[in-house]
């Protein structure tokens, strides 16, 4: 029987668990397969004490935030109860690192029954540790927990555009989607491993996404949180446009849509104007370290076309609310594995701006 929504359940572990990944095949500049589509990589730019939300009141009378993430085509994000729940970088890289297990055993377009051998699973509390460069298991117990239950108090709701039919006869279809995460959550200790369940919708959405390199070291806890998720945008944006001639280089302001840690060019704009300061200089130390840390080969930025900028030109330069458009960064990812077996479809799911989309809770 399904468990009433914000349940907490004990999940048995059953044969079809998901796989944990070994230590050593962990760090910088390594690659893994995921499943990623718009939705997820939307989905992990959310932060609760950072992100813009309003509030709601869902069709069975409880309150819960809404994120609007259209404007970067990620439909609508809601959690619930969100006095108790926060979305945050350690629970976007969970969602990621199940993703990433994930990807291992579920068959791409698999039917719901393929789907649902697969949807109970338990991870090793130490692997977990190892994926995020943790030392202390309390810790990391208490995080796991912690990030678990605001997956289960988190949903998307999003209109979704694919493809049927070949030829003549194929035509373009668009539909309302709304995908939970998580569906059962531990309750109480946790032991060795910890137990949960994946949503069907989750599993769903995942087998009909892109299949891309990810690149591992953005898991790591750095304590520039930005590392993760610029990482996370530049690995993501060139798989997207491999074949493009802007496959290496991205506007400023783009890039910093998907950080919450950094404002946008429009935000600072409403804010103390501090460009500099406040948009470019922890972009600066983010690819920086990126470089460091041998996740990027190397980066460079430029004004529109014409050609890089130098320190003392960056260092000189005026700043404007415009600025984040004509600013691009253009880099190169180091070790990315550019032969790295893909699946190829002409159905993967899109998802489109809804500006009619209405209220919806968890």
């Amino acid at each position: 029987m399904a468990p009433k929504k914000n349940e907490t359940v004990i999940v048995p572990v059953i044969p079809q668990a998901v796989p944990v990944v070994p230590p050593a095949v962990l760090g910088n500049g390594k690659y893994e397969n995921i499943y990623e589509g718009q939705l997820t990589n939307t989905f992990t730019t959310v932060n609760s004490k950072k992100t813009k939300h309003r509030e709601i009141t869902d069709k069975n009378g409880e309150q819960g935030w809404l994120f609007d993430l259209n404007e970067i085509g990620g439909g609508e994000v809601v959690l619930s109860e969100p006095d108790k729940n926060t979305l945050s970088m350690t629970s976007s890289q969970l969602l990621d690192i199940i993703a990433l297990r994930l990807t291992e055993v579920l068959p791409y377009g698999g039917s719901d029954e393929e789907l649902t051998k697969h949807l109970d699973c338990k991870f090793r509390v130490e692997d977990y540790m190892h994926f995020r460069e943790l030392t202390v298991k309390e810790d990391a117990v208490k995080q796991l927990k912690k990030d678990l239950k605001a997956l289960f108090n988190a949903s998307t709701v999003a209109t979704i555009t694919y493809h049927v039919g070949k030829g003549k006869e194929r035509k373009k279809i668009s539909e309302k989607l709304e995908v939970h995460y998580v569906d059962a959550i531990p309750k109480g200790q946790v032991g060795e491993y910890v137990h949960f369940r994946i949503a069907l919708s989750f599993a769903r959405y995942l087998v009909h996404s892109q299949v891309m390199p990810y690149p591992l070291g953005i898991l790591s806890s750095s304590k520039n949180k930005n590392f993760y998720y610029i990482g996370k945008k530049l690995a993501a944006h060139y798989n997207m446009n491999k074949k493009k001639k802007n496959a290496e280089s991205v506007s400023v302001e783009s890039l910093l849509a998907y950080t919450p840690e950094i404002p946008t060019f429009a935000e600072e704009a409403e804010r103390g104007r501090h460009y500099k300061q406040k948009c470019i200089e922890p972009l600066v130390r983010t690819l920086d370290e990126m470089v460091e840390k041998s996740l990027l080969q190397e980066w460079t930025i430029w004004h529109g076309k014409n050609k890089p900028l130098s320190d003392e030109e960056l260092n000189s330069w005026t700043f404007s609310r415009d600025s984040g458009q004509d600013l691009f960064i253009h880099f190169k990812l180091k070790d990315y594995p550019e032969n790295q077996n893909k699946i190829k479809s002409k159905d993967i799911l899109l998802i489109e701006n809804d500006e009619n989309m209405q209220d919806s809770g968890v």
